[in-house]
This record gives structure tokens, C-alpha cells and sequence, in this order.
């Protein structure tokens, strides 16, 4: 066992039905319920779609801390007073950023990395490993990120290597790339070297397939208000879920109609919202 209400909450298949789920907070014999529309639209503004399954156990991790900064913390025990994860001894989320040295296969051509790397919600861990890959021996390359085994090019990912997920090289100068963005990631790089006219054909398009490959780490971020704002924006999905079934626990309502402070409306709402899940996963157990 995990915590009941935190395993609800994701909503996530436990490890021994996924292997690859491993998960501080989803109990690991945990099927995923079948949500209905209402609830699984309000599900779907607390873990947008296309967040990777890291990301999930992250915000999962925030929003256990709201209902903490609200006292809820004996909602969180309501259905079920076992847990096994210690929120405040849980270090996973605290991260520095940092970013390796690039490494080159030819050390006439080098890598220089510009910008501050941000995770965003489709990373699949809090640092990344990524290849840059020469196209044969012709003037443009790949992008390559080893974690979460996909291409990028702009804003476009890609799981196979693919012409449209080729990048022309451009030159700023004779020895130095056009900036080429890093997905939406905030850091972009540049290649490094003589790429004169009279050498670019002897020289950089001489040899194929030359590769350099770093390593960059950035702690996930959540603002609280900004979230709360987005969602706030949401307010017919909202609406739908607490209409939707029985509200048992008026306080619920309470707090989420006529509390002045954002954490602890959105602890209201967000008990409204698991009072609902919980009902489903009984009803499933009989």
C-alpha cells in the first residue's frame, strides 16, 4: 500500500501492472478507473494531457503539499490512513540547474550550449542526455534525447530519424552556426569551427556522422497561482464536476465557495473531486 487518496488522485496503473510505473504514490495492484466525461475533464486540469509519467508523480507531489500549507492533511487519511511516503523527506523534486561539458567525436567541430534549460511537462526524468548527430557527411544534423528516446526539431518531436526531422546547418560566420533551438527547452546551441568557403566541403562535410552528446538537469517548477489561474479560466469543467454525483462533505463545498485563500479553495475542490473518484472505485470493488 501507498496512500489510497494519492493513488486515486493519479489515477495511474501500479507496477505490477505496468512495469515501468514505478510511482511513490500509486499502490502497485492500482487498476486505473474508468472516469466519467465530468471527472475525467477535471482530471485532465490537474495532469494535462501529454504530461509523462514523471511529470504526474511531480504534480501529484504539489498538490499533496497544497492540502499540507491548507492543515488538510487528514483528508489525505480519510479513506484510508495507511501511507508510505514522507513528503517532506521525499528530495526527488529538488534539483540544481547544471549542464555538462559537450563532448565531440572530432575535435576540430565543437559544441557551445546558450540559454537555461527548463524541463517541460512531456520530460520523462529531471535531466536529459542529448546527442547531436552529423547527417551523413552532408551539412545539417539531428537531435537526438536519449531519455525520452525522441528527435526534435522546433517544436516537433519525432521517434524515428526522419528527412522532416533533418536540420540544415546555417552559418553566422566562418567559424561559428546559427543559434539551433533545443525544443522548447530554453537552450539552444551552436557548432564551433572552420566553416570557411574554401575549407567547408574539405573540412566539416570531409567526415559523416560526427556526433556531441551533453547532459543537462533542471528542477520541474509549479507555481501554485499561476496553475490556480489557468484552471480557474476552466470554470464550465469546474462546474460540471461538482455537479456531477452527490457532494457528501459540506465543508468541501464550503471551502471552495467562501474561503478567501487559493490553497485552500483548491483543497475544497480538489476533495469534491476525489469524494467523487472514491465513490467510483467502491462501486468497482462490489
Amino acid at each position: 500500500m501507498v496512500n489510497h487518496y494519492a493513488t486515486l488522485l493519479l489515477n495511474l496503473a501500479g507496477e505490477n501492472h505496468a512495469d515501468e510505473n514505478k510511482s511513490y504514490f500509486t499502490a502497485h495492484e492500482y487498476i486505473p478507473l474508468v472516469l466519467p466525461g465530468a471527472l475525467r475533464d477535471f482530471h485532465q486540469i490537474l495532469f494535462p494531457a501529454g504530461s509523462s509519467f514523471y511529470y504526474r508523480q511531480f504534480l501529484c507531489y504539489c498538490y499533496l503539499r497544497v492540502l499540507h500549507a491548507a492543515n488538510r492533511q487528514a483528508d489525505i487519511l480519510k479513506y484510508d490512513t495507511r501511507i508510505t511516503y514522507d513528503l517532506d523527506a521525499l528530495k526527488e523534486y529538488f534539483r540544481l540547474n547544471r549542464q555538462s561539458n559537450p563532448t565531440t567525436s572530432n575535435p576540430a567541430f565543437n559544441l557551445l550550449l546558450m540559454g537555461k534549460y527548463t524541463n517541460v511537462y512531456s520530460s520523462s526524468y529531471y535531466f536529459n542526455s542529448y546527442s547531436v548527430i552529423q547527417n551523413e557527411n552532408l551539412p545539417e544534423v539531428f537531435i537526438y534525447s536519449e531519455i525520452d528516446k525522441v528527435f526534435l526539431k522546433g517544436d516537433k518531436t519525432g521517434v524515428a530519424r526522419t528527412d522532416d526531422m533533418r536540420i540544415p546547418l546555417q552559418f553566422a560566420s566562418n567559424h561559428l552556426t546559427k543559434a539551433i533551438p533545443l525544443g522548447g527547452t530554453g537552450l539552444s546551441f551552436a557548432l564551433a569551427g572552420d566553416f570557411s568557403q574554401e575549407n567547408l566541403s574539405n573540412r566539416f562535410t570531409d567526415t559523416a556522422n560526427k556526433t556531441w552528446k551533453f547532459i543537462v538537469e533542471s528542477p520541474f517548477v509549479f507555481e501554485f497561482i499561476e496553475f490556480y489561474q489557468r484552471a480557474m479560466a476552466k470554470d464550465t469543467l469546474i462546474a460540471r464536476m461538482i455537479n456531477y454525483g452527490e457532494n457528501k462533505e459540506p465543508s468541501y463545498l464550503n471551502f471552495w465557495n467562501n474561503h478567501f485563500n487559493e490553497a485552500y479553495k483548491f483543497s475544497g475542490l480538489l476533495n469534491l473531486y476525489m469524494e467523487k473518484v472514491h465513490d467510483i472505485w467502491v462501486k468497482n470493488q462490489t
